[in-house]
């Protein structure tokens, strides 16, 4: 009786010879686009950045021009910018043959925070220190008005104070009622552990107190539409029974 042969041999070495290819061709495409001057970077584009100059960020990227885009990590483009302070995201993206697109997220100023020498900084949403070097056009937030020292205030940390917590706390309370409300505020400051904002054109303070936010805004907006409040006055809302407007102490 003859025994037929199976072709499982014939499928193994068609599978072998196949990878082979594969790898050959996969490791010689990479050496290739490694080492040939198709793929060198002759372009470099940073978008996406809005208060921070883009010839600065161009500046602490552009000795990457004539290296080979392949080659180059995202990991150390990013890196340039891990000094400075306003940046918060890089993204990179590849354009063949040879263009390089650096998007930038920057950090944006939320409030500006007063210390007790009176330097100010700038503080984003998320509490970080932001440079006070440069105050750019377009930012225009209210004052925490602190105690705190210039020593305990670091440029690129997070800073960690009750009093400046709950600011962030009370206005994110705030503005889920009314979007705009601190359109029209200019500093925020604590007396007798109150919160006391100043209004930006006229300067009269005003005091919501605990609780009931709503109600205290809607009436705070019908007096704004109705009275006309001097400078040295304050708007007290902290009572559910009745308005107070008296004279600073």
């Amino acid at each position: 009786m003859t025994v037929k042969k199976r072709g499982n041999s014939r499928y193994f070495f068609f599978l072998l010879t196949s990878g082979i290819v594969l790898l050959v061709a996969f490791f010689g495409g990479r050496y290739l686009i490694c080492t040939t001057d198709y793929f060198t970077i002759e372009k470099i584009e940073v978008v996406g950045n809005d208060n921070l100059e883009t010839d600065f960020l161009y500046n602490l990227v552009k000795d990457l021009l004539g290296r080979n885009l392949h080659l180059t990590k995202n990991a150390e483009i990013a890196s340039r910018f891990e000094n400075v302070v306003r940046v918060k995201d890089v993204s990179i993206a590849r354009t063949l043959p040879g263009k390089l697109r650096i998007t930038i997220k920057e950090r944006v100023g939320r409030f500006f925070l007063r210390t007790a020498q009176g330097t100010v900084f700038t503080l984003d949403a998320e509490g970080m220190v932001l440079d006070n070097d440069n105050f750019y056009e377009g930012e225009n937030f209210p004052i925490i008005t602190t105690t705190l020292q210039d020593d305990e205030v670091e440029v690129g940390a997070f800073l960690h104070d009750a009093f400046v917590d709950s600011v962030y706390s009370f206005c994110d309370a705030v503005l889920a009622v009314e979007p705009t409300f601190f359109n029209t505020i200019s500093e925020i400051y604590r007396h007798d552990d109150d919160l006391y904002l100043v209004e930006m054109l006229t300067g009269y303070k005003i005091i919501f107190g605990d609780g009931d936010l709503e109600r205290k805004i809607k009436q705070y907006r019908f007096l704004e539409q109705n009275a006309i409040f001097e400078k040295n006055r304050i708007v007290d809302l902290r009572f559910a029974d009745q308005l107070v407007i008296r004279p600073e102490e």
